[in-house]
């Protein structure tokens, strides 16, 4: 999905919310009267929601309304839907929804601090435009324009760059790292470094897909987190985790590329060593994963390319680097219960947070 859409909230954007209660004779009216579903039917426009409305129209974006039903007031739902019939037509896509956070769009037009702040927390780069209002004049945050009617021209000019934002593209590099190595992280930057994605994300797996015993997800993760210290482009993520996933690269992707927080906003591809490449027939879906997944495909050091060269056609890609060192985690647990030498196998914070912390204290 890489279509730019425009959510819209209702209530307090499109809707006239604050002058409907106004209105109202007295308290006890409303409360009577938003029990009806003519008083939601009925609500007037709001004229700063509809410039939004209109200019994302002439844009080419595609509109859709979200809005958050009163849970008890079901009549409330059939008023919205007979307002935006008469006021937007009956092909208006409308969903109602009490999280707005699970919907992907370019950019949101809502006037409530609290939803806006819940959708951004998933859109790292999204653009929030925010009808003014006494109830959001001291609300500020760098990704939310407050449109008074004074300052159209900053939003199209924000709108429009918005539809323009191209997808982030993220590298997923999977594995035990038990520990990780500079293996693995050579082979990050030299990702980064020849321009194929914008970040790598470093994938921890939940569990070994054999069985095979792992130091816990935690210490693994904490490890990788040090490794990657300081470097923006690199991050470690606990998605395997927190999905609980199982260890198959195709089960992640599938997975991850379904997530609100990545459609339209996020292109994965998945980045292996030129070993595992040459293997890839004993993996698990193995022809789905090459038909429907792009992988990153880096040569390492020593490293013979087969005769199956299925990654040199597209969508993968392959990166020869002699930089990238020979080298394995089984390797380095070896090293570390004989007492064996780890310069230039592991990095440094690495192993400052092994002996710290007495990581394989029980293989040493």
């Amino acid at each position: 999905m890489t279509e730019s859409i425009a959510l819209f909230d209702m209530d307090g954007t499109l809707c006239d919310y604050e002058s409907a209660q106004r209105n109202a004779k007295s308290k006890r009216n409303l409360v009577k009267d938003m029990k009806t579903v003519e008083w939601w039917a009925n609500m007037p426009r709001f004229q700063l929601g509809f410039d939004v409305w209109d200019l994302a129209g002439k844009l080419g974006y595609r509109r859709m309304l979200l809005t958050k039903g009163p849970r008890r007031i079901p009549n409330a739902w059939t008023g919205k839907k007979l307002w935006v019939d008469m006021q937007l037509g009956r092909e208006t896509d409308l969903t109602i929804t009490h999280d707005k956070s699970l919907f992907y769009g370019r950019i949101l037009v809502d006037d409530w601090p609290s939803y806006i702040r819940s959708w951004l927390k998933y859109r790292p780069r999204g653009l929030v435009i925010m009808p003014a209002n006494n109830a959001n004049k001291n609300f500020t945050h760098p990704q939310v324009i407050r449109y008074d009617g004074t300052n159209f021209e900053e939003v199209k000019q924000a709108m429009k760059k918005a539809m323009k934002k191209s997808l982030i593209r993220v590298g997923i590099l999977g594995g035990a790292f038990d520990p990780p190595h500079l293996g693995h992280l050579k082979m990050a930057e030299a990702v980064i470094d020849h321009g194929l994605v914008d970040e790598v994300w470093f994938m921890p797996c939940n569990r070994h897909m054999f069985g095979k015993s792992l130091q816990s997800f935690d210490i693994r993760a904490e490890l990788c987190r040090s490794m990657v210290e300081n470097r923006p482009n690199l991050k470690v993520s606990d998605y395997e985790k927190v999905r609980n996933l199982s260890g198959s690269t195709w089960e992640l992707m599938t997975s991850i590329n379904e997530e609100p927080f990545a459609m339209g906003i996020m292109e994965f591809s998945y980045i292996i060593g030129l070993d595992n490449a040459i293997e890839i027939r004993s993996w698990k879906n193995h022809a789905k994963l090459i038909e429907n997944v792009p992988f990153i495909v880096v040569g390492r050091k020593g490293a013979h390319e087969p005769t199956y060269q299925w990654y040199r056609q597209e969508p993968h890609q392959y990166l020869k680097d002699k930089t990238i060192p020979q080298v394995s985690s089984t390797q380095i647990r070896g090293l570390l219960r004989e007492g064996g030498e780890t310069e230039g196998l592991l990095d440094e914070n690495v192993l400052m947070t092994i002996l710290l912390d007495h990581i394989y204290q029980e293989d040493i």
